[in-house]
């Protein structure tokens, strides 16, 4: 009997996750996706932020213990994210990269689309 592991948004903003094991799953805003994992120690999943080709957070950790969710929110200033593993108690973060006007206007410069004007 393996377990479930859940990734939770709770953030206006889309995600994606991947594992050891399997490729990136979209997570919409406001939304939650779910996946069965053996029960084993040192299972790893990997976060990425909208259209980035990089990971903005991963987490070891283990499923022996049972179910496990992994909770995506931002922090009360909204200049971070965070990545909540029950199981563990353990929290990750990464800058929140929807409210850096500045590297936004990199991202949306490349696929060619209007930059947003900075005050």
């Amino acid at each position: 009997m393996g377990a479930k592991v859940s990734v939770v948004n709770e953030t206006p903003y889309t995600w994606y996750y991947a594992t050891q094991d399997r490729g990136f799953t979209r997570v919409s805003p406001y939304s939650r996706e779910e996946y069965d994992e053996k029960k084993l120690i040192h299972r790893y999943i990997y976060v990425r932020y909208n259209h980035h080709s990089w990971n903005s957070m991963s987490y070891e950790f283990n499923t022996h213990k049972g179910d496990t969710s992994f909770i995506l929110r931002e922090t009360y200033d909204r200049s971070q994210i965070q990545m909540h593993c029950t199981s563990e108690g353990g929290t990750k973060y990464c800058p929140n990269y929807a409210t850096d006007v500045a590297f936004e206007n990199v991202c949306r410069k490349k696929k060619g689309l209007r930059v947003v004007r900075i005050p």
